[in-house]
């Protein structure tokens, strides 16, 4: 068993031929630059010129925003349980649409300014493809492979942007965990995205993937309220994300019958916890052949 919140460490610990061969940082994304700002935008309708004023470059990478949100201390978010994560909100004003940056090639200027070669990598990836290349679970989602420089380019394919619901517990959460405010959202919000490289077997794959908050000891955490945890979906995309901690709120209706959700715990988890509870080392190691 590694040492806890040693990412490279658990990732050998699930596999030896997962390895982390470079951090790169953290790429953000301006929602409010490209047609999501319209109230129904299609990927079609998204112009290259609004994708690149999405992207966090040159000066803005000083802001705030160019990493992620500090997550609160777990004492005090426990101390505020039971947490009422309802939004009383009118319908049509209860979310937005927000086009994910899906051209991950856009991001690879910044990669190359942290001097890295590309053309060393063979994969350009985002975070939810170790879970379908690994149990065949493509979850009915259509993925697209495409050529890019030396790399293959392998992306979840979307052709409408993706509905941003406020009323949604799960959100809420991971706002209130880096310290937003539940009612302060706007389409300004960024999205953060760590930009990783891996050593998949014989294969060099540059990750790309959205994470929610940074503990204080700068771990990289997945926030999420799933009361029946898909423990090994969870896996996957913490080590996509390269998360190493795991906050789980639990959800339970208070009151009568039909009453308001709150969330009534909330759960901190090791990756390496996850890894034990969701695999053998025989399942581990299929996994890992699967992906490979």
């Amino acid at each position: 068993r590694p040492m806890s919140g040693d990412f490279n460490a658990t990732l050998a610990f699930f596999d030896p031929r997962f390895q982390l061969v470079q951090d790169l940082g953290f790429v953000f994304w301006f929602s409010n630059c490209t047609g999501s700002n319209r109230s129904r935008a299609w990927a079609g309708d998204i112009r290259i010129d609004e994708v690149r004023c999405g992207l966090g470059a040159g000066d803005k990478w000083q802001l705030p925003e160019a990493r992620p949100r500090r997550a609160k201390d777990l004492g005090q978010l426990r101390r505020n349980l039971p947490m009422n994560l309802t939004f009383d909100r009118r319908e049509h004003d209860a979310g937005y649409y927000y086009q994910p940056p899906q051209a991950v090639p856009l991001a690879a200027p910044f990669a190359a300014s942290q001097s890295f070669d590309l053309t060393k990598v063979d994969f350009i990836v985002g975070g939810s493809i170790l879970q379908a290349l690994g149990t065949g679970d493509f979850n009915k989602k259509t993925y697209t492979v495409q050529r890019f420089g030396n790399s293959v380019l392998i992306r979840r394919f979307t052709s409408s942007p993706d509905f941003v619901d406020l009323k949604s517990k799960g959100l809420q959460l991971k706002r209130v965990v880096a310290g937003k405010e539940m009612d302060n959202f706007g389409l300004n919000e960024t999205s953060v995205q760590h930009m990783q490289v891996l050593r998949v077997g014989g294969w060099t794959v540059l990750f790309n993937a959205e994470v929610d908050a940074v503990d204080r000891h700068g771990r990289l955490t997945e926030v999420k309220t799933v009361n029946l945890p898909n423990w090994r979906r969870i896996l996957f995309q913490m080590m996509a994300k390269g998360c190493t901690t795991f906050l789980h709120g639990i959800v339970r209706n208070m009151g009568e019958k039909g009453g308001k959700q709150h969330v009534t715990a909330i759960d901190d988890y090791e990756l390496e916890d996850i890894i034990l509870w969701s695999t053998s080392h025989s399942e581990r190691t299929h996994l890992a052949n699967n992906i490979i």
